[in-house]
């Protein structure tokens, strides 16, 4: 093993070896050894542990050789028989571990044996056997395969070698006689790998029709290796050999490039319907999936070769199945066109239709004309070539107009969007104030004492999520929905000392889990009553049942449970005490990216309309609220593009009007090149230098940094901080004994 080896792996590995090579071993060493980890003093033995290791490891596979039935291992197994016996006479792990050198060399020499055994199944002939023992009659051997045999020139240039070879070791006297001819071995082995993985790259070549201009110059460097006069000329070519495949892996894209170049060229091909190219794409994919599959794993060489052969086809191939996709035919393009037109002019006709019934519904008229202006909108993209946009626009109009014109059909929309009609943001937003609201229902309903102290930061987190509703962040809504569902299922239970009790329930399998513990004198069992509620209040579902002698319990029961609050009522001895679970419920609507960018802007805005009033005054706010009034209304209205537009220009006038300004003290910031200065005076009547402190916060009130520093003794000051600030605006503000300051600056754009 690769490092230095642990305590834990010195134990677990010598031991196993232990019982593995235990007949190799003397007893005294087992038992030194054995007595070593008992009195866990392996630590200080750790070198020659490792040497026994290794040791016994090579010990161990001699043992497996010794029982190969063949003339080329007689040699090893004549010699580790004695051997083996001397080192089970050892007395002790010193003297054994004097003999590792003796039992290397005749490791390596079985592993120089080892290497020829596929070089023997190549040559179509086995290496020769040993003689039967007396009394055994000789096992009838298998004449060898037309294949074998048939090995053409490759093998008759071989076999002079491999003959001499095979002969030269099994009348070996030494085991240095069968190190000596280790580079031969190896010689041998190489040419019959390399040859075989030439021959198979160029089959899988020509069968694929992949690397064309490759494959003749294979060919000739196969031609060039079957007509080599010796083993060394033969494992000349083999640089050229790996010359020619990494130039196939240098010619390829990275796997995961070309993985994805692929995936999205079989949607388009899927889109024209180019069955040609669909079928060369899945052929390319497959070939893909093998290649990332393989360099997790541990190839063999000849399977490498292969896949990169078909891997070199794939990439040669993309350009030309890329340009074909490229070619789609007009005529196709006009029909995907007149498709996205056709289911367009649709949605208008069902407009139309609808008119007649829905004409006096309070705010239809307005939600057709926003989805007539948005169809005109998705037919000029079709004029300018965005088919794939008109497309998205065209799918998203008509789930809007099925979402909407269903709320419609399912009664008026009285009080819906205050006042108006139904709409897409609207009943968005009712779904979430509703789902908001039946959680704050089930705070009211199971209040105790011991939510008391949570209360107040229940109701912001509930204001946080109405205030996202009302900004058109309805994706950050659900996510502060579930996190309303975890703060009352955390905090909304009300305890009781004597009793221990968690609840799951399993969506799956529409289960609740129920164990605990209760702390009881009587060794009697006890009855406990446990009752599931709703949010509402209404009993859910109810089981009796009884508890150990110990008070554990534990028991479980089917009842299938909507999304929302649960409350568990655990009842014991006139003790009660409660657990909620909040079973969280999938969004009630699909969000887009154009859902996702909202989000992003209602955000923004939460976080600007927070930063100016804390940093604003009452006077100075009035001064801005007209533009925060205006993005309020287009971000209510679902129109994020013109609220997104306007963000630059609260910026400024936060900029602009909302600074505080003192007679006593003044305070600048500018901030350009990574460096952020601040200077200014404050009024003195001492003429003293004096500390002051400068706070940075960023737009979402976050303090980003700070400044400590001192004036002069005229009161001004000035000072550099190098800091790294993203685009945003800022507000640094000074302390001055009991008096503070404010200026903002503005960092790059958004």
């Amino acid at each position: 093993d690769a490092g230095p080896r642990t305590y834990a792996d010195l134990e677990r590995s010598v031991q196993s070896l232990m019982t593995k090579t235990s007949a190799t071993l003397s007893e005294t060493v087992r038992e030194e050894l054995a007595l070593i980890f008992a009195r866990g003093t392996a630590p200080l033995h750790a070198a020659e542990l490792d040497e026994m290791l290794d040791m016994m490891t090579k010990m161990r596979y001699l043992d497996i050789a010794s029982r190969r039935n063949s003339t080329l291992y007689s040699l090893v197994q004549d010699q580790w028989g004695p051997l083996s016996e001397s080192l089970a006479a050892l007395p002790d792990i010193e003297s054994l571990l004097a003999s590792h050198g003796d039992v290397d060399s005749l490791h390596r020499a079985a592993l120089v044996l080892r290497d020829l055994d596929g070089v023997s199944r190549f040559m179509g002939t086995d290496a020769p056997r040993r003689p039967p023992a007396q009394g055994q009659g000789a096992a009838a051997q298998p004449p060898p395969s037309a294949a074998a045999v048939d090995r053409g020139a490759l093998v008759e240039i071989v076999r002079p070698e491999w003959d001499r070879l095979v002969a030269d070791l099994s009348t070996a006297s030494a085991v240095g006689d069968i190190l000596a001819s280790e580079r031969r071995a190896r010689e041998v082995k190489s040419v019959v790998e390399i040859s075989g993985r030439i021959t198979k790259v160029v089959e899988i070549a020509r069968a694929n029709n992949a690397g064309a201009d490759m494959v003749p110059g294979w060919e000739d460097l196969l031609g060039r290796v079957r007509a080599a006069g010796s083993v060394p000329d033969m494992l000349a070519i083999v640089s050229e050999f790996d010359a020619s495949l990494a130039e196939l892996r240098e010619r390829r894209s990275p796997l995961a490039i070309l993985q994805f170049d692929y995936e999205s060229m079989l949607a388009r091909a899927e889109m024209q319907a180019d069955h040609d190219n669909i079928a060369k794409i899945r052929t390319a994919l497959r070939i893909l999936d093998s290649a990332i599959a393989a360099e997790s794993g541990s190839p063999s060489a000849s399977r490498i070769d292969r896949i990169e052969v078909l891997l070199a086809w794939a990439s040669e191939s993309a350009p030309t199945i890329r340009a074909e996709l490229d070619a789609y035919s007009d005529d196709a393009h006009d029909l995907r066109a007149g498709d996205i037109l056709r289911r367009a002019k649709s949605i208008e006709n069902l407009l139309d239709l609808s008119m007649r019934g829905n004409r006096f519904a309070p705010g239809f008229a307005d939600f057709a004309a926003s989805i007539e202006s948005r169809l005109e909108d998705a037919r000029n993209m079709v004029v300018a070539g965005d088919l794939d946009g008109a497309d998205a626009a065209v799918r998203s109009l008509f789930d809007e107009w099925q979402t909407v014109s269903g709320a419609y059909a399912e009664g008026q929309p009285a009080g819906a969007d205050d006042g108006g009609g139904y709409s897409i943001e609207g009943l968005k937003r009712a779904d979430i104030r509703k789902r908001i609201g039946a959680l704050t229902a089930a705070a009211a309903n199971f209040y105790s004492a011991d939510f008391a102290p949570h209360a107040a930061e229940y109701e912001r987190l509930r204001d946080e999520a109405y205030e996202a509703a009302d900004y058109g962040n309805f994706a950050g809504a659900e996510e502060m929905i579930a996190e309303l569902g975890a703060f009352l299922e955390a905090r909304l239970a009300a305890t009781d000392p004597r009793i221990i009790y968690e609840i799951d329930y399993d969506g799956g399998h529409d289960t609740w889990v129920l164990s605990g513990h209760l702390d009881k004198s009587s060794p009697l069992r006890e009855k406990i009553s446990v009752t599931v509620y709703r949010g509402d209040s209404s009993v859910h579902s109810g089981l009796r049942f009884t508890d150990t002698r110990e008070g554990a319990f534990y028991t479980q029961w089917r009842a299938p449970a909507e999304p929302g609050l649960y409350v568990v009522m655990l009842e014991w001895s006139g003790s009660q005490a409660s657990r909620l679970l909040y079973v969280a419920d999938a969004p009630s609507f699909e969000y887009s990216q154009a859902d996702a960018d909202a989000s992003d802007v209602a955000r923004r805005f939460a976080g600007l309309e927070a930063f100016a009033e804390r940093f604003g005054s009452a006077a100075s706010m009035g001064r801005v609220d007209a533009i925060l009034s205006e993005i309020r209304g287009s971000l209510a209205a679902g129109n994020s593009g013109h609220a997104a537009g306007n963000l630059d220009g609260l910026r400024a006038a936060i900029d602009r009007y909302l600074p505080e300004r003192s007679r006593e003290a003044v305070i600048n910031a500018q901030y350009a090149g990574g460096q952020l200065v601040v200077s200014g005076a404050v009024l003195k009547t001492l003429s003293v230098s004096e500390d002051l402190f400068v706070d940075v916060y960023d737009e979402s009130g976050a303090r980003v940094h700070e400044i400590a520093l001192h004036d002069s003794t005229s009161g001004h000051f000035s000072e550099a901080a190098a800091v790294a600030l993203p685009p945003g605006i800022y507000v640094v503000e000074l302390h001055y004994h009991d008096l503070s300051t404010t200026d903002f600056f503005i960092v790059g754009g958004r």
